[in-house]
């Protein structure tokens, strides 16, 4: 894995990956809401959507995108290893 799984680890590969499109004001091109209403900008967003995160960076591979930000597969064991510690916030 690429590191501890901490809720800042996760935080920060949502910052990385995730929140170009999946924020209120999305500033990926193409993209003018969150895909399906999915926000993944503050803790409580991340938390609430731990499961979805899960289904589909982790279990399926379809996030990012075409893998457009060339997420690893170690940021996604690192993912999946903070939502099936809890999927908490510090």
């Amino acid at each position: 894995p690429s590191g501890p799984a901490t809720f800042a680890a996760v935080q920060g590969l949502m910052q990385r990956h995730c929140v170009m499109c999946h924020s209120p004001v999305p500033t990926h091109a193409g993209i003018t809401a969150a895909p399906a209403g999915v926000v993944l900008e503050t803790p409580e967003h991340i938390v609430k959507f731990a499961p979805r995160i899960y289904q589909m960076a982790v279990t399926t591979k379809a996030m990012p995108l075409g893998n457009e930000t060339g997420m690893t597969d170690g940021e996604r064991v690192q993912i999946g290893a903070w939502i099936k510690g809890g999927a908490r916030t510090p």
